[in-house]
């Protein structure tokens, strides 16, 4: 058994097999867990995998969360606008 990255949680919803199985391909699943969401990963994965999968990680891909959370602030929702003039 390979040991590749970093240790991560992902949470990938049940309509996304592909995903999961993309997990199990790219890195090294230490544990799973069913849960009512989505089943529940912990596994160790390259960086390069952790990027396409930043959507489903919930714990430990630090560097990805907070890029993702820098990308999240610098996208517009077409309501902040409109949002900022009512509160002039």
């Amino acid at each position: 058994m390979r040991r590749v990255g970093r240790e991560v949680e992902l949470v990938v919803p049940w309509d996304r097999g592909d995903v999961l199985a993309g997990v199990h391909r790219e890195g090294q699943v230490l544990e799973s867990t069913a849960t009512e969401h989505g089943m529940r990963v912990r596994a160790r994965l390259e960086p390069a995998s952790m990027g396409a999968l930043r959507r489903y990680v919930v714990n430990g891909g630090d560097e990805v969360n907070s890029r993702d959370e820098r990308d999240r602030r610098n996208e517009r929702d077409p309501g902040d606008e409109r949002d900022r003039r009512d509160d002039r």
